[in-house]
């Protein structure tokens, strides 16, 4: 995948191992569902300007805005050329913003597959955040912690044991109000905006991947608020009312 943006549009070169057709998308998080998708199919040398309600095939947008440029198809591979303007000011596109100071960038996302048409792609998918207007990701954390206005807390567990064997998923509930020394009756919003792991250098080899979820209530006994990484709930507030995503839930896990 490449791209250049010039003169209010982006231009895109796509390269993919298929040989009926190939799609791309921007997503909100990563996912299909809501995503503003392009798909060219080679047998008839289409490409469609879509966008996707649910994890199923993409709708067909009232406007087409995606521009193709070339194709061909040479070796197994598909070869395209496609281009739109960043704002085409259709309530069906997604608005490519410019990312150069953000810590986010764009999801996209990306399909192939060799049927004439588009169909389910099975494992034949990619999804990436890629940061178009920047050479160097804008590094949002480092913004944050010279920001005087920006305070931080630390969630560090002590003793954690990892059991012998392959993995182990270990669950550690906090409450962020606790953590942060404010007061159960405090119900001032304070919003999560950003997160980094703290790992020891000595056992941080055995950290595989974590999650995190948000609970309502006072402790993670209460109604799930969501899966928090990589997603924008993680920048609402997980503390800032008595009764709402109080608490987090890290689960850990950890291999040998």
């Amino acid at each position: 995948l490449l791209w250049r943006i010039t003169d209010g549009k982006i231009y895109v070169g796509i390269e993919a191992n298929a040989g009926g057709w190939v799609g791309l998308g921007i997503s909100e998080t990563g996912g299909m569902k809501g995503a503003d998708i392009m798909y060219y199919e080679a047998g008839s040398n289409l490409l469609v300007d879509s966008f996707a309600e649910a994890n199923a095939k993409p709708l067909v947008d009232v406007c087409q805005d995606w521009v193709l440029g070339s194709a061909s198809k040479e070796g197994g591979k598909i070869i395209l050329e496609v281009s739109r303007a960043l704002d085409t000011g259709d309530d069906q596109d997604w608005k490519i913003v410019n990312d150069a100071e953000t810590a986010l960038g764009h999801a996209i996302i990306a399909a192939w597959g060799d049927t004439p048409s588009m169909m389910y792609h099975g494992e034949s998918k990619a999804k990436k955040r890629l940061f178009l207007f920047q050479d160097h990701p804008f590094d949002g954390l480092a913004a944050l912690q010279t920001n005087p206005a920006i305070k931080t807390t630390e969630l560090v567990h002590h003793a954690f044991d990892v059991p012998a064997g392959p993995s182990f998923y270990g669950y550690w509930c906090v409450n962020l109000k606790g953590a942060m020394g404010v007061s159960p009756d405090d119900d001032t919003a304070r919003h999560v905006v950003g997160y980094e792991a703290i790992l020891d250098p000595q056992s941080g080899h055995h950290v595989h991947h974590f999650r995190v979820f948000a609970y309502e209530g006072e402790d993670c006994t209460g109604t799930e608020g969501g899966l928090v990484p990589r997603s924008r709930r993680l920048l609402g507030s997980l503390a800032g009312r008595k009764r709402e995503r109080a608490c987090v839930c890290v689960c850990v896990c950890a291999c040998l």
